[in-house]
């Protein structure tokens, strides 16, 4: 998977090379959703897409269910809202920089479970085609870890997780509009 990532941040920036920049950015007015990969402990799912100018705003929700074959089924609920800036761009291409909050909700045990994270995401965008995209995400995260665990950080009690240039938001694709 980390090759994976690497590859299609590598893909993305050699099209910044390539293409010639333009004027006018790869968000002002459009509006996407998107797909993401990475599970409960990156809290990725679906996401919406508003671009402002320069800048995307995101909200996004991820459901998932655990269910072990001995114990209960544990379902986790999350939330994120974001912008993204895009600080370069390129006829095909985008790399934008922002900030994140992260929300999640689960049940551990008897015990209900509140989790947050802010991220401070760096994303290459590539955009084959104008109403379409790929993206692969790295930065920096920081889990807030409660009494009984963290959605974001499995098996850690109690503390702050810190993520640093590890795949946050995974990689995803968007359809713009």
């Amino acid at each position: 998977m980390k090759k994976l990532h690497m590859s299609a941040m590598a893909l993305a920036l050699t099209t910044f090379a390539a293409g010639a920049a333009q004027a006018e950015d790869n968000f002002g007015g459009k509006k996407g959703l998107s797909v993401s990969t990475g599970g409960a402990s990156t809290g990725t799912g679906l996401a919406f897409d508003y671009g402002l100018a320069n800048m995307a705003i995101e909200a996004g929700l991820g459901v998932n269910a655990f269910m072990p074959k001995d114990g209960d089924t544990v379902k986790t609920i999350l939330f994120n809202a974001g912008v993204h800036y895009n600080a370069l761009h390129a006829s095909q291409a985008a790399f934008t920089a922002g900030g994140r909050l992260r929300l999640g909700m689960d049940k551990a045990g008897e015990e209900d479970r509140t989790s947050i994270a802010i991220d401070i995401p760096m994303r290459v965008y590539w955009f084959p085609i104008t109403n379409f995209s790929l993206h692969a995400e790295t930065g920096i995260a920081i889990k807030m870890v409660g009494e009984f665990g963290s959605v974001f950080a499995p098996g850690l009690t109690e503390g702050k997780a810190l993520d640093i240039l590890t795949p946050i938001g995974g990689m995803g694709a968007t359809f713009w509009w």
